[in-house]
């Protein structure tokens, strides 16, 4: 019951920014700030990710989802734990509020275990593009899937490389 009311408020946020955004691509070199969305359930090094994250030249903000923590575990991603949840597992709408604020050129979301909970996050966040491995919801203008038992960084690197193919002109 709780999961069927999740997707519908998800389905909700999602028509919604559909309907309010004005969705263009970016080309690589147009593109000045980013958001990635990420769960604690990769087997990732934060070290190697913001290596990644550094060399892009870009200004990124990392989402990072560990929902069933109590306690953040970086000071400088943000991160959501079990009290910025609500009680059908989305974010709360007081976090929402605080992060509709920020402004990005693209946000790339691989969280696919926190469907749910991200896809809410990426439609919360204002951005020109979006950027994921899940077609569900159809909180994306681009989906590039995620190769079985591919890790994080190798994922982002395919998709930094894809995003850098493209170009809008």
């Amino acid at each position: 019951m709780l999961k069927s009311v999740a997707g519908h408020t998800v389905r909700t946020l999602v028509r919604k920014k559909t309907g309010q955004a004005h969705k263009r691509f970016l080309n690589w070199e147009q593109i000045q700030s980013l958001a990635l969305v990420i769960e604690d359930t990769e087997n990732a090094s934060k070290h190697q990710l913001d290596r990644l994250l550094e060399e892009l030249k870009k200004h990124t903000e990392v989402y990072f989802l560990e929902l069933s923590s109590k306690t953040p575990s970086y000071n400088d991603w943000y991160c959501l734990t079990k009290k910025d949840k609500n009680l059908i597992g989305l974010p709360k709408t007081k976090l929402l509020d605080r992060f509709r604020t920020k402004k990005y050129d693209l946000i790339i979301n691989t969280a696919a275990d926190a469907i749910f909970y991200s896809a809410a996050l990426s439609s919360s966040l204002q951005s020109t593009f979006t950027c994921s491995s899940s077609a569900e919801f159809g909180h994306s203008d681009l989906i590039i899937q995620r190769a079985e038992n591919q890790d994080l960084t190798a994922y982002l690197k395919d998709v930094l490389h894809y995003l850098k193919l493209i170009n809008s002109k």
